[in-house]
């Protein structure tokens, strides 16, 4: 398999995987993340699935990290190749916060499970302050990728000025209301990046 297919799969299968685990198994038994004591009665009634949810979503964004790091390879000694490297340590960064928030949203699930409802809030609190601080370094990292398409010119433009859109308002919302419904902005603009550029990458010639 070429770099280029190879590429062009991770990009497209990443997003999906991250879509099933969090919004296809997580978020229908959990509800809103808002910390009330019905999101939490939920969260402990529902702990394998909370885990199986938070560890196929986790995969996904590992992945669409990879795919973001086997296009920087793809993009060899161009000039948006520093551009693209210090994107994708921004990524690497925010993902390893969002790991962090998974670990402890899981956390809190087991301690609703044994009815330690104070703890499990405790671990959801400080998951949603980890959360919050990881998908904002992720905005950054895409934002930058964005700029590093958009110099390269090996994607898109439109793609390329899409990555640096979604990024920012994703960073900002990020900081500004974790919670909010405006989160989905970042959360589906960013998976439909991924696949948009998996499938780009798939059908290019060269």
């Amino acid at each position: 398999m070429s770099l280029r297919s190879l590429t062009g799969i991770v990009l497209v299968v990443a997003p999906v995987i991250t879509f099933i685990g969090f919004f296809g198994l997580l978020l229908p038994v959990t509800g809103t993340p808002d910390g009330s004591s019905q999101f939490l009665d939920s969260m402990g009634n529902n702990t394998e699935i909370v885990l199986l949810g938070i560890v196929i979503g986790t995969l996904g964004l590992i992945l669409t990290g990879a795919g973001l790091g086997l296009l920087h390879t793809m993009m060899g000694d161009g000039l948006g190749s520093p551009y693209m490297q210090l994107g994708i340590l921004f990524i690497i960064l925010g993902t390893t916060m969002l790991i962090g928030e998974g670990a402890l949203f899981v956390s809190s699930s087991s301690q609703a499970s044994q009815a330690r409802f104070a703890n499990a809030l405790s671990f959801f609190q400080i998951s949603q302050s980890l959360g919050s601080f990881g998908a904002s370094t992720c905005g950054v990292g895409f934002a930058i990728v964005g700029l590093a398409l958009a110099i390269q010119k090996n994607l898109n433009t439109i793609i390329a000025y899409a990555f640096i859109l979604i990024g920012l308002i994703g960073s900002i919302i990020s900081l500004w209301d974790y919670t909010s419904n405006l989160m989905l902005i970042w959360n589906v603009g960013s998976a439909l990046l991924a696949l948009i550029s998996g499938i780009l990458i798939l059908r290019s010639k060269e």
